[in-house]
């Protein structure tokens, strides 16, 4: 008997139990064609588990970006993409799907780039870095999704290496603790107040905005974030 997120690790040696856990909680594993989103079920050796790695993108992020391409209808192919916060890999996985031509995927982290991916010639990563001290690659399209702080600095280093650019805002990371109950931006005024400070501040910037969207998935605490197209004017 083993914990559901074990035994898919144990399976799956290129997919850490961290991300299986992950994908168990969004519902991409079954067990005798069941839904099981509880990664410490116990598997039973009767038991027939699922799991379709190809139609799941390495985070959540990959969704959302999903989202936003097919809504603003952008075209990917063939483009030189850099990816800032790349972390697992979301967004690198869905540039590549959609036909990027190469992507420079870079993260303050360690170690956490999907190794399908971390293997892939298409990919260059560069982890341990900081976006801010970075002189940027030529490129086609900046695709960012920061946690922890804020996006408008960022926007303010890539704009001069930039031509178009898609970034999540999360309101959650544009207010102060004391506006977060449990996490979670639940104020209407201070949401619109942060996304009228980050049009205010791409038009700073020279930046026009060509696609808003919500992002059809909530941030893991359930804070609702939104999805921005702009390119330089």
């Amino acid at each position: 008997m083993l914990r559901l997120d074990k035994y898919l690790t144990d399976h799956y040696k290129d997919i850490t139990r961290s991300q299986f856990s992950d994908f168990i909680k969004r519902g991409f594993v079954t067990i005798d064609d069941k839904v099981i989103t509880k990664p410490s079920f116990d598997v039973l050796e009767h038991h027939v588990v699922k799991f379709n790695k190809d139609d799941v993108f390495v985070s959540r992020g990959g969704e959302k970006l999903e989202h936003a391409i097919d809504v603003f209808g952008i075209d990917i192919s063939n483009k030189v993409v850099i990816d800032v916060g790349a972390s697992t890999g979301g967004f690198t996985q869905s540039v590549l799907n959609h036909g990027a031509k190469h992507v420079y995927a870079y993260d303050v982290g360690t170690d956490q780039l999907a190794k399908s991916l971390r293997s892939d010639v298409r990919v260059s990563s560069f982890e341990q870095t900081n976006i801010l001290d970075v002189n940027l690659p030529e490129n086609d399209l900046i695709v960012i999704d920061v946690s922890f702080t804020s996006v408008l600095p960022i926007l303010s280093h890539v704009t001069p290496f930039a031509k178009e650019i898609i970034f999540l805002l999360k309101p959650q990371f544009e207010t102060t603790k004391d506006m977060l109950k449990k996490g979670i931006l639940k104020s209407e005024k201070e949401i619109s107040k942060i996304i009228e400070k980050t049009t205010q501040h791409l038009k700073s910037l020279s930046l026009q905005i060509l696609g808003f969207t919500p992002s059809p998935i909530t941030g893991k605490d359930g804070n609702q974030e939104y999805l921005i197209y702009c390119t330089r004017s």
